[in-house]
């Protein structure tokens, strides 16, 4: 397969396995990958996350017997410790997505995602800014969290720079109010 016909981005942890898995089956009967290939070009196509999932899979078969089976309730309890903590919102919400693996939340995953998105942000004002919004979706809620948490770090510089452009002027008028002007010391 040298070129291939359309694209299909990696898989990311939280999204739907059976659905991705489709358009990835459908990905490879485009570009004719012949049956044989077909595991090789998934795993390798599918990215790091994909491949983590078959592997623990095709793992956990052979060693079932050894682990006991986790309930349920126990899985989506752990899914909703996920707090953002010090992590950027990026990383929050890849840690988010990634947490109900294998939780079996089937229709309600978008719905638990956003719910935990809206309780496990650090930024109060965040939240309550999310929870203004009616019919809050998942897709919505990242959204509106990573443009509050790009608009607050580019405040924290514009504050930063402006507070060290007034420490510099102060500097200069406290030269100046004493007889010596910038340019006499620079040369002294």
């Amino acid at each position: 397969m040298s070129k291939s016909i359309g694209n299909i981005e990696s898989y990311l942890m939280g999204e739907n396995i059976e659905s991705y898995l489709k358009r990835l089956d459908i990905f490879m009967d485009i570009n004719e990958v012949v049956e044989e290939k077909k595991a090789k070009y998934m795993l390798s196509i599918g990215g790091a996350s994909l491949y983590g999932v078959a592997e623990k899979r095709a793992g956990s078969s052979n060693k079932k017997h050894l682990k006991p089976q986790v309930n349920e309730v126990a899985k989506r309890f752990k899914c909703r410790l996920v707090y953002q903590k010090e992590m950027s919102m990026s990383e929050f919400i890849i840690e988010l997505k990634a947490a109900p693996q294998s939780c079996e939340f089937g229709e309600f995953l978008q719905s638990a995602l956003r719910d935990q998105l809206v309780a496990g942000v650090n930024d109060i004002d965040l939240r309550k800014k999310l929870l203004t919004e009616s019919r809050l979706t998942f897709d919505q809620a990242c959204n509106i969290a990573q443009t509050w948490d790009a608009a607050r770090r580019q405040n924290e510089e514009m504050y930063t720079c402006r507070a060290e452009n007034e420490i510099a002027a102060s500097s200069i008028q406290h030269r100046e109010c004493q007889g010596t002007s910038v340019n006499e010391r620079s040369y002294a």
